[in-house]
């Protein structure tokens, strides 16, 4: 099994974060303009999920030593493909409604990528699955 390496999830959870923060400022200022209070919600919605679960990758990280080592990379890789999914598909829709103009049929884009906003979900809820079931499992050095 390869071996896990905590500096590069940190600077993953690090990045996830810094890039959280700014979307959320870019939300908070530059979209008034351009959405209404529905997407707005939305888009608050992905930037809340994606600074839970940046978070979540240091709370895996700080407590590694209490987790089963496969369950670990298992947690912390559904916590960023779950960000990825999540709250990628909530700013990409939201950024279609803004634009409103696409090479495909705006139908057909909404519902690919609305599709992966709950797969994003199943995968955050499966890292915190088995971020629970680790706890019941004795740690192997």
């Amino acid at each position: 099994m390869k071996k896990l390496n905590p500096v590069f999830w940190l600077r993953v959870g690090a990045l996830i974060l810094a890039s959280a923060i700014m979307l959320g400022a870019f939300g908070a200022h530059a979209l008034k303009k351009y959405a209404d209070a529905t997407t707005l919600h939305s888009y608050s919605t992905g930037v809340s999920y994606q600074i839970y679960h940046g978070l979540a990758l240091f709370i895996v990280l700080f407590f590694r030593s209490y987790i089963e080592k496969k369950y670990i990379a298992l947690c912390l890789k559904f916590f960023a493909f779950g960000i990825l999914l999540f709250s990628g598909s909530i700013y990409a829709l939201t950024f279609i409604k803004i634009i409103n103009n696409s090479i495909l049929p705006q139908h057909f884009i909404v519902t690919f990528i609305a599709v992966l906003t709950p797969l994003g979900g199943l995968l955050f809820i499966a890292g915190w699955l088995f971020l629970f079931i680790s706890t019941f499992l004795k740690p192997k050095s």
